[in-house]
């Protein structure tokens, strides 16, 4: 009894599986000419990726170029360090030259204050 149940059982199933599979092959037939055009291969795929990769490099190359001109331009109107050491080195030494000036007139106008003390004392 418990085998006749088991076994009904089985075949409702296998009659289910068998109804499920040939709606799945009345709907691969009426699409298999869109599923075989939709789908890739591998090949396909790494081809494609292939090309994108050299097109995006052959885009990056002529956008890092076209950065590199911009600068380029832009550098040019810039001082260049020679040009930069030499306003320094001119800086550097109108700067010593302030502080000896300064030095030197200080010392200039102790020494007139000197001067100026002692000359009405000698009159």
């Amino acid at each position: 009894m418990v085998a006749q149940k088991t076994q009904r059982h089985h075949s409702e199933e296998i009659t289910n599986i068998k109804e499920v599979l040939a709606e799945l092959q009345i709907f691969v037939q009426k699409h298999q000419v869109s599923i075989g055009s939709e789908m890739t291969s591998e090949l396909q795929l790494k081809t494609t990726i292939e090309a994108l990769r050299n097109e995006l490099d052959i885009r990056f190359d002529l956008a890092l170029r076209d950065f590199y001109d911009k600068i380029s331009l832009k550098m040019e109107s810039l001082v260049s360090i020679e040009k930069m050491q030499e306003m320094l080195f001119e800086k550097l030494h109108k700067r010593e030259f302030e502080i000896h000036y300064e030095r030197l007139e200080t010392l200039c106008t102790e020494m007139e204050n000197k001067l100026r003390s002692q000359l009405p004392a000698m009159d």
